[in-house]
This record gives structure tokens, sequence and C-alpha cells, in this order.
């Protein structure tokens, strides 16, 4: 806060006016996001359901994501294993 009001007694009125906008739009920006806050709260009461049940949805789709993963590389794993690579990349023999 000290450099702020250094700043304020020593800056130029284009660079007040420039930090005035800069400071607005942190500020509108900071509405926004309190607004959006308010509302996914509205909406998790409305659903009967707390941001611990968030936390948890989250962990449970991060955990599909990993499993899907998972089994995708298996199965490309399984699958690669059947292959005849040489063959299939045309490598000539060295």
């Amino acid at each position: 806060m000290r450099e702020i009001k250094s700043f304020i007694k020593s800056a130029s009125f284009a660079d007040l006016n420039k930090a005035l906008e800069l400071i607005s739009e942190a500020i509108d920006s900071q509405r926004e996001q309190e607004k959006a806050k308010e509302e996914v709260l509205a909406m998790l009461k409305e659903k009967g359901l707390t941001l611990d049940d968030l936390v948890e949805l989250q962990s449970l789709k991060t955990n599909v994501q990993k499993l899907n993963l998972n089994t995708v590389l298996k199965l490309t794993v399984k699958f690669m294993s059947g292959l005849d690579v040489a063959k299939h990349l045309k490598l000539s023999k060295v």
C-alpha cells in the first residue's frame, strides 16, 4: 500500500488514468467472479450438494479419465504385440 501511495503522489495524469482503468477492470473481474461463485453456490444449495460433493465428482472424473487412458494403453500394447512391426513398417534388413 505504501508503494501505491507513493505512485499516486508522483504519477502523471496519464499514468493515474491508466491505473484507474486497470483498477476498474480488476474490480469488475472480481465482481464477476464473486457473482459466478454465488450462482454456483445457489445451484449447489438448490440441488442439495456441497463443495465437497463437487471435489469428489472431479476426483471421480479424473479417475475415470485415467482408467480410460490405461485401458487404451493396454489395448494398444495388446494390439501391437500381435503385429509384425518390420512387415508393417517395411523395414529393410541391415
